[in-house]
């Protein structure tokens, strides 16, 4: 019966901890502050030493910059099927990290700027906020990825 009593305890405390995390809301693509910790969360990002080692990273970060806060939601469904880095980043969201489709937001920039789709995903994840990015580095080698804010 003792048994019985902690696996229902346990149980029950991992329900009230997922239904707390549950209460906290993701932050709207267009959201000023979120913004404001992005743009700070990069530009500490690309103070390592080799960043900005072409120049496209270097022309893609100061776009994406400058263009922060016209960020909008995206359905997945609209997404292109082909677009294998996107899809790819996506589904190791939900596998790795046991997220669902509504624990997921998708954002991308409104103005299109001659380079590869920027996307982020937005994710709650042991009560904080994560965002992964696809289609942006800081160089040819180190992506943005897991980036709390």
């Amino acid at each position: 019966m003792k048994k019985l009593f902690i696996i229902i305890t346990v149980f029950l405390s991992m329900v009230s901890y997922a239904k707390a995390e549950e209460q906290v809301p993701l932050p709207l693509c267009n959201d000023s502050e979120l913004a404001e910790r992005l743009s700070s969360k990069i530009k500490e990002a690309y103070k390592v030493k080799y960043a900005d080692d072409d120049l496209y990273s270097k022309r893609q970060r100061k776009l994406f910059l400058k263009n922060v806060r016209d960020l909008e939601e995206v359905n997945v469904s609209e997404i292109n099927k082909s677009n294998f880095d996107f899809y790819s980043k996506y589904t190791e969201l939900k596998i790795n990290k046991a997220l669902t489709a509504e624990d997921i937001r998708v954002c991308k920039l409104k103005k299109n700027n001659n380079l590869k789709k920027v996307y982020l995903l937005i994710y709650k994840y042991k009560g904080e906020t994560f965002v992964d990015f696809v289609n942006f580095k800081i160089t040819s080698y180190k992506k943005l990825n897991n980036m709390k804010l």
